[in-house]
């Protein structure tokens, strides 16, 4: 976070040497049967990360912040949430930074009668007002 927004930054590792490493040692110990479950669920966690990618890129946000965080990648889940249209729903309010825009999102908002009505009255004249520029524009148009 940066003067108070995220810098989205992309978070990638390189499994090849925790791979080898990992496998090695299971061979020193004679475990060569661990050997392709460490290879498999390494292998998985890229292909995970790859689909999340991928998702992110083609504007699947939602799909791309529940990839993200199958693979516990919290910076890169939460940003994909926000960027969704389904952010309230998919970042918790303890989120960092993004959960006080839940908190407030989700709070139940509580207006006296007379709020109430001014809001009702407001609301009406802004439909009023939709409905005649959309009258002036058909108007326009019919007169091309």
């Amino acid at each position: 976070v940066s003067d108070g927004i995220l810098q989205r930054e992309s978070v990638r590792f390189d499994f090849s040497d925790f791979s080898s490493e990992k496998v090695q040692q299971d061979l020193e110990l004679s475990r060569p049967h661990s050997a392709p479950v460490i290879l498999s669920e390494v292998e998985e966690e890229i292909s995970l990360r790859l689909e999340a990618d991928a998702s992110m890129r083609s504007g699947d946000f939602a799909d791309a912040g529940l990839g993200y965080r199958s693979i516990d990648d919290s910076p890169n889940s939460q940003y994909a949430a926000w960027l969704s249209d389904e952010w309230s729903n998919l970042i918790g309010e303890d989120a960092p930074v993004f959960g006080a825009f839940v908190k407030m999102a989700n709070e139940k908002l509580e207006f006296s009668p007379q709020e109430e009505r001014f809001l009702s009255s407001a609301e009406a004249a802004v439909h009023e007002s939709r409905d005649t520029r959309d009258r002036i524009i058909r108007s326009l148009r019919l007169m091309e």
